[in-house]
């Protein structure tokens, strides 16, 4: 088996010239090529099974970028998708027309815009997006809100829960889609559990809907801080959560708890409550009576007392809140729906009270 005289020749052509990176279409087996002014292409001449053919071309893109005849398999292997391609040459993977090869330049740290058009040129994927949206400098691009864009309008497609939860939590971060877009995720939300989760992983972002603030917090903000770093801990927490923007991040956090409907969904509120709750410490019992102390200062009656204590003790509960809490049931069930959220609510049912009782009513 060799390449045909024809396609040698076409390639050699093509290699000399300046050409930026090369796709080959395998379903209509031609070759693109991106060039200084334009894009170029031709059809392949097989002279044996396609899949065959195409190897051979490729071994022969990498004789020339590798400078190893056989260098191909070997070659890709290195070049896996756990960012090792840091090179400052990773244009040069672009030439080989092979998509693992165009993964492994979009998962690069090293990766500029420049070569990150070309990348995109060369493969446009859910997975290529996802990759190079993680890149800080492409995201701040043109370039990063075209890849937002691509997987916006992609989800209605994807049915994945896990690859729809990536894409949700690179797109809505700030700058990348526009406004209408941004509410037609938000609206999508009132409706599947899953469209939150993007705008609940950023909660130091202000959600689309306000809340008003929680009746308590200017009683909470006049509580005299202590050298206590645990009860200053707390009180900030509560501040934040009383705070409106804290409120309607717990209304979308209470509704995604009740209509989740796969085990990947409910993996990823528990770690953004992990995140959102977390501190290093638990409230004893001696500091949360000094905490119930001062706030009587500020507002001695007994069902703001009561209200008080029963929030700083819901706190103490979401704060022992991880996804450990899940595998018990998680590890012996692929269950779904309304059948996931019955066997899981032994778990789940306690957290959403907690969450009521941090809720302004």
């Amino acid at each position: 088996m060799s390449i045909s005289n024809q396609d040698r020749l076409k390639l050699n052509v093509l290699l000399r010239q300046n050409v930026k990176a090369i796709r080959i279409d395998e379903s209509n087996m031609q070759v693109h090529a991106c060039m200084e002014k334009g894009e170029s292409k031709f059809p392949l001449n097989p002279t044996c099974p396609d899949h065959k053919y195409l190897r051979l071309v490729r071994e022969l893109l990498s004789a020339h970028v590798t400078g190893s005849p056989g260098g191909y398999p070997v070659f890709i292997k290195r070049w896996t998708r756990m960012e090792q391609s840091k090179s400052t040459n990773l244009g040069s993977l672009l030439l080989l027309g092979e998509p693992e090869a165009v993964i492994a330049v979009a998962n690069s740290p090293a990766l500029s815009i420049e070569v990150a058009e070309l990348v995109w040129w060369s493969l446009q994927s859910v997975e290529v997006a996802q990759m190079m949206l993680n890149n800080a400098t492409i995201r701040a691009s043109a370039l990063g809100r075209e890849l937002a864009k691509f997987l916006f309008e992609f989800l209605p497609f994807e049915s994945e829960p896990q690859v729809i939860i990536d894409s949700l939590k690179l797109i809505v971060k700030p700058g990348l889609l526009e406004e209408n877009d941004l509410q037609n995720l938000w609206r999508r939300g009132q409706r599947k559990a899953i469209f939150c989760i993007g705008f609940l992983n950023q909660f130091e972002q202000p959600l689309p809907d306000t809340q008003s603030d929680h009746f308590l917090l200017n009683y909470v903000e006049a509580i005299d801080s202590s050298n206590n770093e645990t009860m200053n801990a707390y009180l900030a927490q509560l501040q934040r959560i009383c705070q409106a923007q804290g409120q309607q991040f717990l209304a979308v956090l209470k509704r995604s708890l009740e209509k989740y409907t796969s085990q990947e969904e409910i993996v990823e509120i528990i770690a953004i409550m992990d995140k959102y709750f977390h501190l290093k410490e638990i409230l004893d019992e001696a500091n949360l009576i000094y905490l119930i102390e001062k706030f009587s200062e500020q507002k001695n009656q007994p069902e703001f007392v009561s209200r008080f204590e029963a929030m700083l003790a819901a706190l103490n509960e979401l704060n022992k809140v991880e996804d450990a809490l899940l595998i018990p049931v998680l590890s012996h069930t692929d269950a779904m729906g309304s059948v996931l959220r019955q066997k899981l609510e032994d778990v789940i049912g306690p957290i959403r009270s907690n969450i009521e009782t941090l809720v302004n009513h």
